[in-house]
């Protein structure tokens, strides 16, 4: 009688590996260190809700220019977790800190800021900024530009402003039903961070505004 040879079922069969969120991300260097990345990358992807997040995180990195995750890197001027604890309160949770150029941005997207939540329409703090959601798509992300210092710095954002800045200057120099006083952009300027000691013109220069 021929004898059965049965398969050994207790032999270890090799693990699955499992995919994190920013592997599905077009950088997955850029937030593979966020408290945002689990292990559940391939289903998460699949979810309406992955999708969006997903889309919107590869949107903040395109527009904001993000080069690399600063969260242990950035100077203390710059990022410090005891400093926004104390000046945000219940808008703070699970920093993410990203170099750009010209300096440094900060993204929140705290628990307690849910829509549909009696926070939900709070008034962001001083000083920050909504923006498209980058952790839950119920929940509101808030984010800060943090200048760098010195001229290398300045020169940098002047470089990302530029060419915003230009394209309003030609259309308030050439259409006539479309009028921006200077008041208005060197606002524009200034709130991008370009405008340092009040020398406007100086910037319009080296931005090619003006000659």
């Amino acid at each position: 009688m021929n004898s059965i040879k049965h398969k050994n079922t207790n032999m270890r069969q090799p693990r699955q590996r499992r995919f994190y969120r920013s592997e599905m991300c077009d950088d997955p260097k850029l937030f593979e260190t966020t408290y945002w990345n689990c292990s559940d990358g391939e289903k998460y992807i699949r979810s309406v809700e992955g999708k969006g997040i997903i889309a919107n995180r590869n949107w903040i990195a395109k527009i904001f220019k993000l080069s690399r995750n600063a969260h242990s890197s950035a100077p203390q001027y710059a990022y410090s977790d005891q400093e926004l604890r104390h000046e945000l309160g219940d808008w703070y949770d699970h920093a993410e800190v990203y170099e750009c150029p010209g300096g440094w941005v900060i993204f929140l997207s705290p628990y307690g800021h849910y829509h549909g939540s009696h926070h939900s329409n709070d008034a962001v703090p001083n000083g920050w900024t909504r923006t498209r959601p980058i952790y839950n798509m119920e929940a509101s992300t808030i984010y800060k530009f943090v200048p760098g210092r010195g001229a290398k710095a300045r020169m940098e954002r002047l470089g990302a402003v530029a060419p915003f800045i230009q394209r309003q200057f030609r259309k308030a120099r050439y259409d006539p039903k479309y009028k921006m006083c200077h008041a208005v952009l060197y606002r524009n300027l200034e709130e991008c961070g370009a405008l340092t000691n009040g020398e406007a013109d100086n910037v319009w220069q080296e931005c090619g505004i003006i000659n």
